[in-house]
């Protein structure tokens, strides 16, 4: 069974992986396009740039992005993954909401908090309207 901080764990390194990678590739196209221009002009720059992030592609490892890795989790890995996901931030936000603003003193905070809101937004609409 997988566990979500492992699973963030092992996104990191691959996340990093996949910089150092992309980084590489980015560093040749960038390289490739600066010689392309000073040969050759703002032709020699694209000619130079689709150079160089071939070279780039070909020298880097390969990498996979995070939705890929997730894309390749089996159908079990994924079904632990998002009930353990709702483990830690609670299956049902909406429901915990209501029961907490159904305290007296949290409906006053809300009340204040969308009043204030809606005082800033008239502001700034009447601040854009008058410029």
């Amino acid at each position: 069974m997988i566990h979500v901080d492992e699973w963030i764990h092992q996104q990191f390194q691959t996340v990093s992986h996949t910089a150092k990678q992309i980084s590489k590739q980015a560093g040749c196209a960038v390289a490739g396009t600066v010689v392309g221009g000073v040969l050759a002009g703002p032709i020699g720059a694209a000619v130079g740039s689709a150079v160089g992030a071939g070279i780039g592609y070909s020298v880097s490892e390969k990498y996979d992005g995070v939705l890929q890795k997730l894309l390749k989790l089996s159908e079990d890995e994924k079904f632990n993954l998002v009930q353990e996901i709702r483990n830690l931030v609670g299956e049902n936000p909406i429901a915990s909401f209501y029961a907490w603003y159904t305290k007296p003193g949290n409906q006053a905070t809300v009340q204040t908090l969308l009043l204030t809101a809606v005082e800033l937004a008239a502001a700034a609409t009447k601040s854009s309207s008058m410029s």
